[in-house]
């Protein structure tokens, strides 16, 4: 399955434990050969942005429209 696209989709930030499991699952299916983007709420893609500002585990962060 190396290759195989997977989306992370993140909602209203309303529980504290989402940025970091997005981070989490993010990095681990990268490492294991999943290409791996992250969306969500304009709320929760700017922590996501803040936790990792340098990008290491979310490598793709996609912005709401």
């Amino acid at each position: 399955m190396a290759g195989a696209k997977v989306l992370l989709m993140m909602g209203c930030p309303e529980i504290p434990i989402q940025t970091s499991i997005a981070l989490y699952l993010s990095h681990k299916l990268t490492k294991l050969g999943f290409d791996v983007s992250v969306a969500g709420t304009e709320a929760a893609t700017r922590l996501l942005k803040v936790s990792d500002s340098d990008g290491y585990y979310a490598k793709k962060s996609c912005k709401p429209r």
